[in-house]
Order: C-alpha cells, then structure tokens, then sequence
C-alpha cells in the first residue's frame, strides 16, 4: 500500500484524535490540525504513525490560511482530509459560523494540495444517520435540538455539493457518522470509554473507494442511502445564503 498523507482538522481530541491514532507508519503520514499543542505532542507520542502538528484558530479567516501555509511546508500535496472539526452549537451563529462555513473556506484553501494528489478524498463527519433520514432540511434554531438537526442536514448538504463540484478534480467527497466516541464536546461525550472510530480508517484506505462520491457512512462503513432532497443543486440553493459574506468557489 502507497503511504497517504492525511490532514485531520480537529485532530487533537475526540473523533479526530481517534482516527489519528489508527493509522500506522507504513500506511499514512498524518498532520493533525487543532488549537492545542499540549493534546498534539500526548498524541504524537503514542502514535503509531508519523503525524505532525499544525496549530490554528480555524474560526479565522488569516488564521486558516496560516494553517494551510504551515500543511504546505510539511508536504507537496495531500491524499485524504478528514473533517471532524466542530462545536456544540450554543447559538445559531456559533453553528453557521463553526459548523458549516469554515469547512467550506478551509477546504477551498487545500484544494491545490488536493488537487496535486493522484485521487484525493475528503471525509466529512456529520451526524447519526437517523437524524437524517427522518428530520426535514429547515432553518429553525430555535432550541438546542434544533440546532442539532440544523447542523446535521446542513453539512450533509454541504458534502453533496463538495461531491459535485470537486468530482471535476478528481476528488471524491464522502460524510460519516462516527459513533459515540469520547470527546469534549459535551458533558455526556466525556463519560463514554470508546476511543476507536474504524470508519474513518475505512474512508481514508480503502480501495473498494477509489470511484465512490457523495454517499454517507456509518460508524460500521456501511453505506447509508440519502433522503432525495440531498442532490447538488438543491444543496447549492439552501446553504448559498448562508455564504454571502463568506464567498467560496462552491457557490460561483
């Protein structure tokens, strides 16, 4: 197996320092993207493969191109990226802000390090895959449970339409739900003993992916079928407003 190289935003803690943890030094060069340098290094330490650390408040417009400037002077290009970066969504600016639009600025910004790999993947993590199939696609935030709801379905969305426009590049874009995995993220996610998240091992290595695009996975990397109001243009249309004031390629 050709080694990935493979960046993880959200790499020092939670699902993504679990899948960090998964990968061996024959198989992945990893670069764990986080705010924390002390998490980083404890991570670093009892990995089994080679990973580096690059530190950075992806919230930040001048701060995420710091980060992919620092990716850039680790590696000359990069195979997989791993999206696990995100928060509990206090309010509902906190969730369009942290849990939908910086994916898509970030992303944009590693497209020539994708673009240089001879087919890069992305992964996405959302959310239960029940919450999809059952919940409609709407705007409402005005509890706790719906802001849950919204940023599920929203970066869903938001990972249809990554598949669309970046299949062009030879890019494949692919979501998952991870499992219930122990976190920061919230109090109940502290107390839970699991630490291993086999499907983004799975999105990251396996061949039987080469050619696979805008599907979901769950934790088990079975594939879930998506509800059909989550095809391209319709995604296109419902997260547009939400990019007004932070304009990316994906909404030209």
């Amino acid at each position: 197996m050709e080694k990935k190289i493979i960046v993880i935003l959200g790499g020092t803690s939670g699902v993504g320092k679990a899948i960090a943890q998964s990968f061996n030094k024959d198989e992945a060069h990893v670069i764990i993207v986080g705010r924390s340098e002390i998490k980083a290094q404890a991570i670093i330490s009892q990995a089994q493969a080679h990973i580096d650390f690059v530190g950075g408040d992806l919230t930040d417009l001048q701060a995420q191109q710091d980060v992919v400037n620092q990716i850039g002077r680790y590696v000359d290009h990069v195979d997989v990226l791993i999206d696990t970066f995100g928060v509990f969504p206090n309010t509902p600016q906190v969730n369009i802000r942290q849990n939908l639009q910086v994916h898509a600025e970030v992303i944009q910004l590693l497209i020539p390090l994708l673009a240089k790999s001879k087919q890069a993947r992305l992964a996405l993590v959302t959310g239960h895959q029940l919450a999809i199939k059952l919940s409609p696609i709407c705007e409402r935030q005005d509890n706790t449970i719906a802001r849950g709801i919204w940023e599920i379905t929203h970066k869903t969305l938001l990972m249809t339409l990554l598949a669309a426009v970046l299949s062009s590049k030879n890019m494949m874009a692919n979501s998952f739900y991870p499992g219930e995995v122990q976190s920061e993220l919230m109090s109940w996610t502290k107390n839970l003993s699991n630490q291993t998240v086999s499907v983004g091992r799975f999105l990251a290595l396996s061949d039987t992916l080469d050619d696979v695009t805008g599907k979901m996975f769950d934790q088990f990397g079975q594939e879930i079928s998506l509800p059909q109001p989550y095809h391209a243009s319709n995604s296109k249309a419902i997260l547009a407003p939400y990019f007004r004031d932070s304009p990316t390629i994906f909404f030209d």
